[in-house]
């Protein structure tokens, strides 16, 4: 039924509303709501309705690209201060290199359970609290202390210190070298928590 509905010609009493002078139209018609219009006409109107959403979909595209961008931004200006690098962190990657040519070996798959949910907090005035949290060791490895920033050097009177290699607000990496063998390197990543 549909296929005749749009095959159908334009009745004589009709034609001049769509300003055809033919008594019959080989044009495809389509009758909506009461009226009878022209296939091509149609088709027109879909196109120009297709412009205006694609228009409207290509500037929601553009405003979240520039939204986006804008946040970027914003991590780019971490600069590494004290006040910045005070937060709660936690070990996620231990890395351990034993010379130049050795490669380099995973030593958080080696740490017991009950470190690797240990948190260190690092307060901007000076102090930190290393927190045995979740799975508790035996005995406990809670301990407190003061910890400073010169440069890239990150010292402590306890349980870190290092070079910061990259800080970028929320994940700081440090290394230290010569710690068990001369030419080794020990390489922490602690991401904010």
């Amino acid at each position: 039924m549909l296929m005749g509905l749009l095959s159908t010609p334009i009745p004589f009493q009709h034609q001049k509303r769509l300003g055809t002078l033919k008594r019959f139209s080989s044009i495809p018609n389509v009758y909506l709501h009461g009226g009878v219009y022209p296939y091509k006409q149609i088709l027109k109107h879909l196109k120009k309705l297709f412009m205006k959403m694609t228009i409207a979909v290509a500037a929601l595209s553009l405003i979240t690209l520039f939204t986006s961008c804008e946040k970027e931004k914003s991590d780019d200006n971490c600069t590494l201060t004290k006040n910045n690098l005070a937060g709660t962190y936690k070990l996620t990657q231990l890395k351990y290199k034993p010379s130049a040519t050795l490669p380099e070996q995973d030593f958080l798959a080696l740490m017991e359970e009950c470190e690797k949910d240990d948190l260190l907090i690092l307060n901007s005035n000076g102090t930190y609290n290393y927190t045995d949290v979740g799975i508790t060791c035996t005995p406990p490895g809670t301990n407190t202390g003061t910890w400073s920033l010169t440069g890239n050097s990150l010292q402590s009177d306890g349980i870190f210190e290092g070079e910061i290699s990259s800080f970028d607000c929320k994940k700081v990496v440090y290394f230290v070298q010569n710690s068990n063998v001369q030419g080794d390197k020990l390489t922490f990543t602690m991401t904010k928590q």
